[in-house]
């Protein structure tokens, strides 16, 4: 039992792919768009994975705070969304989360 919840949380950013590529259909080819729009595509559903694997984990550089996990979430659920403004909000935020972590781990707090 441990190892198949462990397995699901390895795997948990997995869950977002039918949602990114229902939202955002650049991902698959399907529309007519230049390579710099598929690589902000491709880069942003990644990071979106990252943060939504690290919800799940409840953890990024150290163990999450419980405001630093419902950001992990709100920033994986922007990223869903392909839309400029979004993405930017979404790149902020977890910025802002990986410095905070960065930060808390040199304190040894």
């Amino acid at each position: 039992m441990r190892t198949g919840i462990q397995g699901f949380k390895y795997d948990s950013a997995a869950l977002l792919l039918p949602f990114v590529f229902t939202l955002n259909p650049t991902i698959l080819l399907l529309t007519d768009v230049t390579w710099y729009n598929m690589v902000w595509a491709i880069f942003t559903a990644t990071i979106g994975m990252v943060a939504f694997a690290s919800f799940i984990q409840n953890w990024l550089i150290r163990k999450y705070h419980w405001y630093e996990r419902i950001l992990a979430l709100i920033t994986a659920l922007l990223f869903i969304q392909h839309n400029l403004l979004t993405d930017i909000i979404a790149v902020v935020t977890l910025t802002i989360i990986f410095i905070l972590q960065f930060l808390l781990s040199r304190r040894k707090i």
